[in-house]
């Protein structure tokens, strides 16, 4: 675009400025009520301008070149990407603690057809984050809708932001893939119950006393379940004390799960 081009377009839109705000030009800020009720309709004029100018840049990136990609690609790529970049990564700059966005980040914060495209894929998000907090926990499931979800969490180092045991009571039957290490002990009460897209149950603990039943039946209303880990030793006392009542490992194969089922 030329220079004339360009004062041409600046004339345009500060021309259009103008007559939406030239019966206000009598206003002085010593008339403290008028003043402030012109304040609050151009603080309303900045609002629109911002929404504006959103639109402006929507059409002009929907002439970049990320835009040929179709949604299906884009899809296959963003899949791979919560992978390889997961979020809650946490890194310390001083005296603060900052926990990355991963995927959500490049994914979503590049424009806005991007951020759609990930918004119409819910099994994007079923992969939920708990170091991110309850916020972005709350989100990421109901993102998700229908699609199975992913969790995954040690329990024996420090908990940063959701604790497993707050997300299970509600959503265990919308989880496909369970992932848990350390003391078993607040988690296996809350087992109990059926969960119909539970494909995938791995479990790992060195110290718990509490009771399997829960864990038990579990295993056996989840039919679909395909891939079982289990690694628990059971201690009526401290390790210290060697009073270890029993230790079981258990791994089950597609192929015994199937003859199951028949």
């Amino acid at each position: 675009m030329s220079d004339a081009e360009n004062a041409t377009a600046f004339s345009f839109w500060s021309d259009a400025f103008a007559q939406r705000l030239h019966h206000f030009d009598h206003i002085s800020p010593r008339d403290r009520s008028s003043a402030a009720t012109v304040r609050e309709v151009i603080e309303n004029e900045v609002d629109a301008i911002k929404k504006a100018l959103l639109a402006v840049y929507t059409r002009r990136n929907a002439l970049l070149p990320v835009h040929i990609l179709p949604p299906e690609i884009l899809a296959r790529i963003f899949q791979f990407l919560t992978i390889m970049d997961q979020p809650g990564d946490i890194t310390r700059v001083k005296t603060k603690r900052l926990v990355s966005l991963g995927w959500i980040a490049s994914v979503t914060h590049v424009c806005r057809y991007w951020r759609q495209v990930a918004l119409d894929i819910p099994r994007l998000w079923g992969r939920i984050s708990l170091r991110l907090g309850s916020r972005w926990s709350d989100e990421m499931i109901a993102r998700s809708k229908s699609a199975p979800l992913t969790i995954a969490q040690s329990l024996q180092s420090e908990i940063h932001g959701v604790d497993v045991t707050h997300i299970l009571p509600s959503h265990l039957s919308h989880v496909g893939e369970l992932w848990l290490t350390g003391s078993l002990g607040r988690v296996l009460p809350l087992l109990g119950v059926p969960a119909p897209l539970l494909e995938t149950l791995a479990l790992v603990s060195h110290h718990t006393s509490s009771d399997p039943a829960p864990l038990l039946i579990l295993i056996s209303q989840s039919h679909r379940l395909r891939c079982i880990v289990l690694e628990i030793f059971r201690s009526r006392g401290p390790l210290s004390q060697q009073d270890i009542s029993y230790a079981w490992t258990l791994h089950i194969s597609p192929s015994l799960l199937q003859s199951r089922t028949t």
